[in-house]
């Protein structure tokens, strides 16, 4: 299983229950998902901190316990972790398509392997191996050369949700019109 590129998916739960494993697993790494979710929400770096990880899961774990009905309920991404939306300048895009653009090679190298996808003609998804927080990578990314935009791969559509503030949590529960 890769680490976080399965947050990307609209319903955490739908995916791990794609994986063959017993339901307390299964469990277990919505808790992950979960926590990873929202531990990304709250830091505002590259990848959240164990400390904010280990913090939010204790609480969900007391949260749910104490409140059973929450454990149905999960946060979903704004943006898919690990991927930005770029595009280049026109000449940058040429090269890129004779594989002579090296704008993002120092970039690439610093934050692990890539996968980049040409969309079309006007525009690229950037693939990190680690699921990363692209609202923090997005400014580094849009300020190399050749590069006119870089963005979050933004997701579409409504769900449940949780929102952390300090030690406050919001379970909020939608109403189910968009998958």
């Amino acid at each position: 299983m890769r680490r976080l590129s399965l947050i990307s998916a609209k319903n955490v739960e739908s995916v791990v229950m794609l994986l063959p494993s017993p339901p307390s697993l299964r469990e277990s790494m919505i808790l992950v998902v979960t926590m990873s979710i929202l531990a990304m929400r709250t830091f505002e770096g590259l990848l959240p901190l164990p400390s904010v990880c280990e913090q939010i899961s204790e609480d969900l774990t007391r949260i749910r316990e104490t409140y059973p009905e929450m454990a149905a309920i999960h946060p979903r991404m704004a943006w898919a972790l690990g991927e930005l939306l770029f595009g280049l300048t026109p000449e940058a895009m040429e090269q890129l398509k004779k594989r002579q653009y090296h704008g993002l090679d120092a970039l690439n190298d610093k934050y692990g392997p890539v996968e980049i996808e040409l969309c079309g003609s006007s525009f690229l998804v950037l693939r990190f191996e680690r699921g990363y927080n692209a609202d923090y990578l997005s400014p580094i990314y849009a300020a190399a050369e050749g590069v006119r935009y870089a963005e979050p791969n933004g997701l579409l559509g409504d769900g449940d949700d949780i929102t952390v503030s300090g030690s406050l949590y919001a379970f909020s529960r939608s109403w189910g019109d968009c998958p």
